[in-house]
């Protein structure tokens, strides 16, 4: 079994994980069962002697060399989507994995057949992983989760997408926010900024200008002047638009799901903020 996670445990409870190691290994006696934890923190000390204290030394291993088969876990309670799953899903592996405080990595992550979901029970989940040890991840079980993660995480061009809708954002800023003045500038007219640019690169075509206009000092020049130009217009286009004193944007995974920080910023505005 694998956990890579900083090591803070009233974030990752990796804690939780060492205790469900002692009653696998030392009470139901499955000492061939060994547990690999990736990563670093504060909580290392405490991994450790609850490592000693268990005398779990031969079962538990931080930071050496990580199998390539495994079964990965994760018992945060505050997951928001839990990109290690994803990489163990990628590479063919299972995940047991606890749902989370509230209950998002079981909306993800549900429909996967290499997920199981451990309860916080020690009891119940020790013979729960036990179980999802000995379940066979079929060829064709890989195949369907391979899919769905293709077709949930990866077909999608976020990047685009943003733009997009950034891109309609803004026009409904200037069709709604900035006076008569900027829009003006979408009419068809050349602005001076434009204007100045197409009179050099016709300049540029003189044969007795060619040389001048070509040299390097010359060059760097116009071009300094002119993003320099193009800055400044671009300010007076912002420092127009009035921004909504109650609006908030919020961006939480592309809208792929709504967790992590940006879910309990949005609650905290909306219990203290309601207007």
């Amino acid at each position: 079994m694998l956990i890579k996670a900083r090591f803070e445990d009233n974030i990752k409870d990796i804690s939780y994980v060492i205790k469900l190691m002692n009653r696998i290994v030392n009470i139901e006696g499955h000492d061939d069962i060994q547990l690999y934890i990736k990563g670093y923190g504060p909580s290392e000390i405490l991994y450790k002697n609850l490592i000693q204290y268990y005398h779990l030394e031969d079962n538990i291993h931080i930071n050496e060399r990580e199998p390539k088969n495994y079964i990965y876990i994760s018992s945060s309670p505050y997951e928001t989507l839990g990109y290690s799953i994803l990489e163990a899903i990628a590479e063919g592996n299972k995940a047991f994995i606890y749902a989370g405080e509230d209950g998002v990595l079981q909306r993800i992550y549900q429909k996967y057949h290499a997920i199981e979901f451990l309860e916080k029970n020690i009891q119940d989940d020790c013979k729960r992983l036990l179980d999802f040890i000995d379940h066979k991840y079929t060829k064709e079980q890989r195949a369907a989760d391979v899919a769905l993660m293709k077709d949930t995480f990866i077909d999608r061009d976020y990047a685009n997408d943003f733009i997009e809708s950034s891109i309609g954002c803004m026009n409904e800023l200037k069709r709604g926010s900035v006076n008569t003045k900027v829009s003006k500038s979408n009419n068809g007219k050349k602005s001076k900024l434009e204007y100045g640019r197409d009179l050099y690169e016709q300049y540029k075509t003189k044969p007795l200008l060619r040389a001048v206009l070509n040299n390097e000092k010359v060059f760097n020049f116009a071009k300094e002047k002119y993003e320099k130009r193009k800055i400044d217009k671009m300010k007076q286009i912002y420092d127009q638009i009035k921004p909504s004193h109650n609006k908030v944007f919020i961006e939480s995974f592309h809208g792929n799901n709504f967790s992590g920080d940006p879910k309990y910023l949005g609650i905290y505005i909306k219990k203290h903020f309601p207007e």
